[in-house]
């Protein structure tokens, strides 16, 4: 991954840690917070790196 963001790597590390794709861990983030607390820490990083990896491609 020469040319990953942040972000990128974060979600593969996310998915690989967890066995499932990012679409359904949010879900369960969202829906079942207190069944895994780690995985709702995880999911409020990646929210906070979408976040910034946003701004940083609206200023180039």
């Amino acid at each position: 991954m020469p040319n990953a963001t942040t972000l990128d790597q974060a979600t593969v590390m996310i998915e690989t840690a967890w066995g499932r794709p990012i679409d359904t861990l949010q879900f369960l983030a969202v829906r079942r917070p207190g069944d895994d607390p780690l995985l709702r820490s995880a999911m409020r990083t990646r929210s906070a790196l979408v976040v910034t990896d946003f701004s940083a491609l609206s200023q180039r």
